[in-house]
């Protein structure tokens, strides 16, 4: 997990052109990554092109984060460039809404906020008990850009029914460890990594910078991922 790369996903949508999102997961702060690993990353994604929104979508932390981790992990991540704002939903490690909060970094628990014409849900996550997709998107305007943030990849088919246009999640670490990620996926039935279409809906996965249990990766990239809506 020394090598961090950045990971372009290309979606299509007649509502936008040329939405820039950049989004980040399953950072498992303290297992392989260190405050100074971090400030590198945060200074890389910085000369990137600008992202319209930037999205934490999930165990930026764990169970195993000690305080002083905790505080330095969203002080870096607030520094991230952003038009309209850093945004995070929890994963099924973390709880830290204090923190988040007073680094400027908006937390979404089943809450919806519309920038313009995009609306973002984010969901809590689905570890814990929270409102269903469909009640969430009952009345959002669809003629807006939705994204439903979401650190698990789940309910891809109700957000499509429901006339959502795209879901960002993590969680999966791509699988972390070869082949338990696609023996995962067949048993399942859950998506790992990557890209997948529902009719006009999107939703992408990325399989985050670190993993959870032990600090190696074999089964997908370490990455942040900047997505591109055209």
């Amino acid at each position: 997990m020394n090598h961090v790369v950045k990971t372009d996903f290309t979606v299509s949508s007649h509502k936008v052109n040329n939405l820039k999102l950049l989004a980040i997961s399953d950072l498992h702060m303290g297992l392989s990554i260190t405050p100074e690993k971090l400030s590198k990353y945060v200074d890389e994604m910085n000369r990137l092109e600008t992202p319209d929104f930037v999205f934490l979508v999930g165990d930026i932390v764990d169970e195993r984060t000690d305080v002083s981790d905790m505080r330095s992990v969203f002080k870096s991540l607030s520094q991230l460039k952003s038009r309209n704002g850093i945004y995070y939903v929890y994963g099924n490690h973390d709880d830290i809404k204090k923190e988040c909060e007073v680094h400027n970094i908006q937390v979404l628990e089943d809450e919806i906020k519309t920038i313009g014409n995009i609306t973002l849900i984010g969901r809590k996550d689905a570890s814990f008990s929270r409102k269903s997709s469909s009640e969430l998107l009952k009345n959002v305007d669809k003629k807006n850009y939705i994204i439903v943030l979401d650190h698990q990849p789940l309910d891809m088919k109700e957000n499509a029914s429901n006339k959502a246009d795209l879901q960002v999640s993590g969680h999966t670490h791509g699988g972390q460890i070869w082949p338990l990620g696609i023996l995962q996926a067949i048993t399942t039935g859950t998506m790992r990594y990557g890209v997948k279409k529902i009719d006009q809906f999107y939703t992408v996965t990325t399989s985050g910078i670190a993993g959870w249990g032990y600090p190696i990766k074999t089964g997908a990239p370490s990455e942040y991922a900047y997505i591109t809506v055209k």
